[in-house]
């Protein structure tokens, strides 16, 4: 099963303490419940945080009885907020065929949801209405009109494009995953009467602490910056350090990111997964920035997926370590798996920008 979550620790690093408050989007008593990015690495924490559930549009028509495997995830965005459903399903009660993807609050669905990020929309699938060709383009306006190179006739997009609003993309409804969305979706309204009173008292409480208060974080702040070998300058999203895609040149110890121009591997960034994923090995992997040294790590469908809630891989000195359990790691020994066709970045902390 794809991963759910993050590592926050690896087996070689420490974890930076102003990232422990993050939370793991799995329960810790039963091994089985998750499949996911490693909270810890051989060092990291999940990038998912917990919290009232924002504000969501009525949900009608919408898809019930899901039974699949794999995660459900909300995407609240400036024109639709969408649920991702991430294998096909037969709702047992109605009989009806539900296919995989993402459907919005009217119950429309989409194949590909892409996301704007820097002022553009990347690798966005295009169709001509007339000849049929296909491309792939980067686009600055979902109204932009597309002609054909091989016709010149107008293409349409193969994608819906939106916006992401950060505040809901926080939000991780795994831990509701068991229940039918409508059920989630009654929940989170629940969550956020709750979460309202507890905002109203805070904000009472803070004006009554006043300036002591505010003196007493900015010490705090100061003291960590000084402690925590300077985290709070490193951005947490990985698109935001190398964008959407990934373009890779192999070489003699690994592979390097390089350009558009000269590649011969590229990822492309999951916003289901918050991971690179590469199709031809079935890869996930993120560059960790929770630890210390920030490095990368990897999962492998076909070996991470024995390890129930963990999974999370590192490379490392020409050997693969596997995290067991929660900030526990062990080499993985390659009698017990095939590590012929297993590919790594040829340092485990490559920052290199494309």
């Amino acid at each position: 099963m794809p991963p759910r979550g993050h590592s926050s620790s690896s087996h070689s690093s420490r974890s930076h303490s102003s990232h422990r408050s993050s939370s793991r989007s799995r329960s810790h008593s039963s091994r089985s419940s998750y499949h996911g990015h490693s909270s810890s690495s051989h060092s990291s924490v999940s990038h998912r945080r917990s919290g009232p559930a924002p504000l969501v549009r009525p949900r009608v028509n919408q898809p019930r009885g899901f039974s699949g495997s794999g995660h459900v995830t909300s995407y609240r965005c400036r024109k639709h907020e969408y649920v991702f459903y991430p294998a096909d399903w037969t709702d047992v009660e109605t009989g009806t065929v539900y296919k995989k993807g993402y459907y919005d609050e009217n119950g429309n669905h989409y194949e590909t949801l892409i996301l704007k990020h820097n002022q553009k929309y990347e690798n966005v699938p295009l169709r001509c209405e007339y000849c049929g060709t296909t491309s792939v383009r980067d686009l600055t306006d979902d109204n932009e009109t597309m002609t054909c190179e091989n016709c010149g006739a107008n293409m349409v997009i193969e994608a819906i494009l939106d916006e992401p609003d950060e505040v809901a993309l926080s939000y991780d409804y795994s831990v509701m995953d068991d229940a039918p969305v409508y059920a989630r979706l009654s929940r989170g309204i629940g969550v956020i009467v709750v979460g309202t009173v507890v905002c109203i008292f805070s904000f009472v409480l803070m004006t009554m602490l006043g300036v002591m208060f505010r003196i007493d974080r900015a010490n705090k702040t100061a003291y960590n910056a000084a402690h925590d070998s300077g985290s709070d300058s490193k951005p947490v999203s990985n698109v935001d350090i190398f964008g959407s895609t990934l373009y890779l040149k192999n070489g003699d110890d690994g592979y390097t990111i390089s350009d558009s121009d000269d590649y011969d591997k590229v990822l492309y960034w999951d916003y289901s997964y918050e991971s690179y994923y590469d199709k031809d090995t079935d890869c996930y992997v993120w560059y960790n920035t929770d630890v210390s040294p920030n490095l990368w790590q990897y999962w492998y469908e076909d070996i991470s997926s024995d390890y129930g809630d963990y999974g999370w891989m590192e490379y490392e000195d020409g050997k693969w370590y596997i995290e067991y359990d929660e900030e526990e790691w062990i080499w993985l020994n390659p009698d017990k798996y095939d590590q012929s066709n297993l590919w790594h970045f040829d340092k485990a902390s490559d920052v290199s920008t494309k």
